[in-house]
């Protein structure tokens, strides 16, 4: 996650200043990958912890899993839109290339 979600974070922002005729897309996969890479730190980094150094009450995991699992769903939407958005914006660049 760590080398990963910066990664790309930081290519959709080299895009952007790139391209900025899709900015709307650009920016768009740029919000979708910060949301998405703010979830580590916030929640999964210590709840993942706290399975692992088993500090978590046994009378809390099943509802935590129930958590991580909503988190972990949300995630997964917004990594689909950023995504999606940049895909969209590769592809118009890439026709609008040919049309020239």
């Amino acid at each position: 996650m760590i080398p990963l979600g910066p990664g790309v974070l930081i290519l959709a922002i080299i895009a952007l200043l790139q391209n900025k005729q899709y900015k709307v897309l650009w920016g768009l996969t740029i919000v979708f990958t910060l949301i998405n890479i703010i979830y580590f730190p916030v929640y999964f980094l210590p709840t993942n912890t706290s399975f692992a150094d088993q500090t978590i009450e046994v009378s809390a995991v099943s509802e935590e899993l129930n958590n991580w699992l909503s988190y972990h769903w949300q995630r997964i939407f917004f990594a689909s839109g950023a995504l999606v958005t940049s895909i969209l914006a590769i592809s118009k660049t890439m026709v609008e290339g040919n049309n020239n």
